[in-house]
């Protein structure tokens, strides 16, 4: 493709619409960067005509030159060293050859937190380990490996579901923990649930708050998470978030973004997605502890049919059933008081 030259590419968007950029191609490098990534950008919406891959190369090699606008806005990325984990007066434990960030609070019937895909303690809102503990519980919250504050390692195999329970067994070790409550939300769900399955003598009651997809639900989870890594590889954090932030309802998932490590965020995204064994939801009926789901409408990547898979499958496991997945960051508070309740073994009011 020569410079200066006008250049159309057609993309697939909704089922029930395509449409077409055409801009002017600054130079063959240019190019290249737009062909691998502009595709991917679209499972998250949108793109305005004015975003063409000038553009893109350009804040690229800004973001790389001078630190990304992002990164100072919501804050640069945790540390990633064994060096830069032990400077800093904060919990860590060592699971597994890596130092996991965590935090207590309160007291109480203990309940063990994790955290979904991209998250970490910081960024949890509903999931509030405050809130929870003010309820009369004792939490535990912890960053995952290659989230948060936690240390990463960039081996596919370590981000299993399977990997990512047994650092969950061995978190429950090194505090010397020897039974508590799982509350789980997304990927954090599927690792509670792997646990029960591998290790039902640690698990008291699982929490499931918008399970991941299982079987054939998992392929909209896999474009769009397809889509973050190739981004992120092309083009790097910073401006994947930027990109994204700009994109309609994308603010949110910008933040996230920005506070990931690329060498650990490629890994999860491969290991849970597409290399690591998936959930067998075919074995949730060995679960034989009390199981309280949360679950909404309207969420390819969270299917509300997920929660009803797994109601169906654990003995006596209930569902509440929220209309959108705003309901519960609206209502955090109500969300605390049903976890606490169900925890202290009082009515959970379910329904569903």
């Amino acid at each position: 493709m020569s410079n200066g030259r006008d250049s159309s590419f057609t993309f697939a968007g909704p089922a029930d619409s395509r449409f077409k950029i055409a801009r002017r191609v600054g130079s063959a490098s240019a190019a290249n960067v737009w062909l691998k990534t502009s595709a991917c950008i679209l499972p998250y919406g949108y793109l305005t005509e004015w975003l063409d891959a000038r553009q893109i190369v350009d804040w690229r090699d800004r973001s790389l030159a001078a630190g990304s606008s992002v990164a100072r806005k919501y804050g640069s990325p945790q540390p990633r060293t064994p060096r830069e984990v032990q400077t800093r007066a904060m919990p860590y434990v060592s699971v597994r050859g890596l130092q996991l960030y965590y935090e207590e609070h309160g007291s109480g019937p203990c309940v063990l937190t994790a955290h979904g895909m991209l998250g970490s303690i910081a960024t949890a809102t509903v999931m509030n380990a405050s809130k929870l503990a003010a309820r009369g519980l004792r939490v535990i919250a912890y960053d995952a490996r290659g989230h948060g504050r936690s240390e990463y390692t960039e081996r596919h195999e370590d981000y299993s579901f399977h990997a990512l329970a047994e650092d969950m067994h061995q978190l429950l070790n090194a505090l010397g923990i020897e039974r508590a409550s799982i509350c789980g939300t997304s990927m954090g769900a599927g690792v509670a649930l792997m646990l029960a399955l591998t290790q039902p003598t640690r698990v008291e009651r699982l929490i499931l708050r918008s399970p991941p997809p299982f079987a054939e639900d998992v392929r909209p989870a896999r474009r769009k998470m397809r889509a973050l890594a190739a981004m992120c590889r092309y083009l790097g954090v910073p401006l994947t978030a930027r990109i994204v932030g700009m994109l309609p309802g994308g603010a949110e998932q910008a933040q996230l973004i920005s506070t990931q490590r690329r060498a650990a965020l490629l890994p999860t995204i491969r290991g849970l997605l597409f290399e690591g064994a998936p959930l067998s939801n075919e074995r949730f009926g060995e679960i034989r502890v009390p199981t309280l789901i949360f679950g909404h409408a309207g969420d390819a990547l969270h299917p509300l049919r997920s929660g009803k898979l797994i109601r169906d499958s654990i003995p006596g496991a209930s569902l509440h059933v929220a209309d959108s997945a705003e309901y519960w960051k609206q209502n955090p508070d109500e969300f605390c008081r049903r976890v606490a309740s169900f925890i202290k073994a009082e009515d959970s009011g379910a329904r569903g």
